[in-house]
This record gives C-alpha cells, sequence and structure tokens, in this order.
C-alpha cells in the first residue's frame, strides 16, 4: 500500500519538476509558451517512459556536477615542510631548527656532535592534502547525520565507489511520513 502512495506522489512531482524551467540562482518559475509546457507533459507521461525522477536531489546534484567533477578531478594540494630525524644520507634541507637542534647536542664541533649517531634533525617537503577547499569538498560530500565514507583502491574504482556512496545514503533515508 505504501508502495502504491509513494508511486502516486513521485509520478505528479516528476511530471511538474521536468515541465518546470526555473531560475537557477533563486528557483523562481521562469515562463514560458503555454506549447512548449504542454509538449514537455506530454514526453514527461508518454506511455514507456519511466526517466530518473526528476526532484530536488536531482537538480541539486546536476547543479554541483560539474563543480564537484571540477574539484575532483584537480584536487588541491600544497607543499609542507617536516622536520624529522632523518638518516644522513636522506638530509637535503636544513634550516635554523635544524641547526639549533645539532647546537644542543653535546660535543665541541659538529664531528663530535654527530659522533655514533645515524640520523639528524633535517627539514622533509611532502605534499598534503590537506588545504581550506578540500575540507569544505570532504564536508559537503561526507557531512551530515550518518555520514560515512567508502574508500576507493584506485581512481578507477572511485565511480563505483560514489555511486554505491549514493545508494547505501538514498537506502539509509528514513521512509516518508503519510500524512492521511
Amino acid at each position: 500500500m505504501e508502495a502504491a502512495w509513494w508511486i502516486s506522489h513521485q509520478v505528479p512531482e516528476h511530471v511538474f519538476a521536468t515541465i518546470a524551467h526555473g531560475d537557477r540562482r533563486n528557483d523562481d518559475p521562469l515562463p514560458r509558451p503555454l506549447t512548449e509546457i504542454l509538449r514537455d507533459v506530454r514526453s514527461a507521461t508518454s506511455k514507456g517512459s519511466r526517466p530518473f525522477p526528476r526532484d530536488r536531489l536531482l537538480v541539486a546534484a546536476e547543479f554541483t556536477a560539474d563543480s564537484l567533477e571540477h574539484l575532483l578531478d584537480r584536487h588541491r594540494h600544497r607543499t609542507v615542510r617536516i622536520h624529522e630525524q632523518l638518516p644522513f644520507h636522506q638530509i637535503r634541507e636544513v634550516d635554523t631548527r635544524s641547526m639549533a637542534w645539532l647546537a644542543r647536542q653535546p660535543g665541541r664541533n659538529i664531528r663530535e656532535k654527530l659522533s655514533g649517531r645515524t640520523h639528524a634533525l633535517g627539514v622533509k617537503r611532502d605534499l598534503s592534502v590537506d588545504t581550506t577547499e578540500n575540507r569544505l569538498l570532504r564536508s559537503f560530500v561526507i557531512g551530515g547525520p550518518g555520514a560515512f565514507a567508502l574508500e576507493a583502491e584506485s581512481f578507477e574504482a572511485f565511480g563505483r565507489a560514489i555511486v554505491q556512496k549514493l545508494i547505501k545514503e538514498i537506502a539509509a533515508v528514513p521512509e516518508a511520513k503519510r500524512t492521511a
């Protein structure tokens, strides 16, 4: 019985959302000739055409799809400097903090300060994706009540992971309460 109610609710919403063309900024309806509206109603209700329901979720997904695709394809990263105890052969850069560490070591010269040691404090540069833009994207994609993350093994598996995530999120939404 509830499935019939859901379908009877879904079909008119799909038809009206399909024929309505709104302003993307404020969602106000745009004026259209009656012949175009009737043509769209006819194509939306034609026999055998059962496309994905065009509701607010789909409109929001279409609106953000290009931006999200751009952010996911070209995520930002920055270089961070990390001070670590590195083997001598891996040290490529030292700075004042590294020199201050060396000055605190016992001994009169560098040879005495480093004798018996295999590591020294050096600067290591790493790429980090922890940027404001990526944190915002993460909160948008993973945020909200009941949020979760799926891990993709490779870049090719990323598309499948997004589809799985959307299916699980939509399936976890509680059924709409029927007002009767």
